[in-house]
C-alpha cells in the first residue's frame, strides 16, 4: 500500500493539500504564438513596407494607410501565408492603387512632408535612410516607368531578381533588365543634378 502510494505522489494525480492547477489549453497557447508571430512582423515590416509604398510612388500618407490596410487583410490568413514579406507589400501596393485610381502618376512627386520625424514616426529604421540624399533619391526613383520602379522598390527591400520576379509574374530576365536600365538612368539623374560621380 506505501509502495502504491508513493507511486501515485510520484506521477503528480495528487497530493495531500495540494491542488493541481489547471493546465493552459494548447489552442490558446498557439493562438497567443501566432498573434505574437504576427506582432512582431508587424512591428519589423510596417516601416519598411511604408518606405517601400513611398519608392513606389506613394505620399507618406497614402503608404500609411495602405499598408495598415494590407496588414489588417492580412491577419486573418497569417497561418496560410507562406511568404509573409512578399504577401504584405504585394497586398498594400494593390491597396494603394485602389486608393488612387484615376489620380495615380508615373511622374508624381514623391516629397517626405517636413514635419515628418523619421526617428519619432519610424523608429525601426535608422535616421540616415531618410536623409536629403534619399529623399531626393526616392523622387529620381518616382520618375522611372512604372516596371522600373517597382523593380527598384523591391530590390531596395532585399528581394532577389528571383523573388521580385515570381511576385510580380515575370521571367528573372525582365527583372534584370529593367534593374540594368532603373539604375543606368538613375545614375545619369544624380551626374546631372550634381549629386552623382
Amino acid at each position: 500500500m506505501v509502495r502504491a502510494q508513493k507511486q501515485r505522489f510520484a506521477t503528480g494525480d495528487s497530493l495531500p493539500g495540494y491542488e493541481q492547477p489547471a493546465l493552459f489549453p494548447v489552442e490558446v497557447f498557439a493562438e497567443t504564438l501566432t498573434r505574437m508571430k504576427f506582432e512582431v512582423f508587424f512591428r519589423a515590416e510596417m516601416p519598411r513596407v511604408i518606405h517601400y509604398l513611398m519608392l513606389t510612388g506613394a505620399c507618406f500618407e497614402e503608404a500609411s494607410d495602405a499598408a495598415q490596410t494590407a496588414f489588417a487583410a492580412m491577419w486573418p490568413r497569417w497561418d496560410q501565408i507562406k511568404a509573409p514579406k512578399a504577401y504584405v507589400r504585394v497586398a498594400a501596393r494593390n491597396a494603394y492603387l485602389r486608393t488612387t485610381v484615376g489620380e495615380y502618376s508615373a511622374t508624381r512627386p514623391v516629397p517626405i512632408p517636413e514635419w515628418f520625424d523619421q526617428e519619432e514616426q519610424l523608429p525601426q529604421l535608422c535616421a540616415a535612410e531618410f536623409s536629403e540624399q534619399e529623399s531626393a533619391v526616392v523622387a529620381l526613383i518616382a520618375a522611372l516607368p512604372t516596371m522600373q520602379r517597382l523593380v527598384m522598390a523591391w530590390t531596395f527591400d532585399g528581394f532577389s531578381p528571383a523573388e521580385i520576379a515570381d511576385v510580380l509574374g515575370v521571367d528573372t530576365g525582365t527583372v534584370r533588365q529593367n534593374l540594368f536600365k532603373a539604375r543606368k538612368k538613375l545614375k545619369q539623374q544624380l551626374i546631372e543634378n550634381g549629386g552623382g560621380s
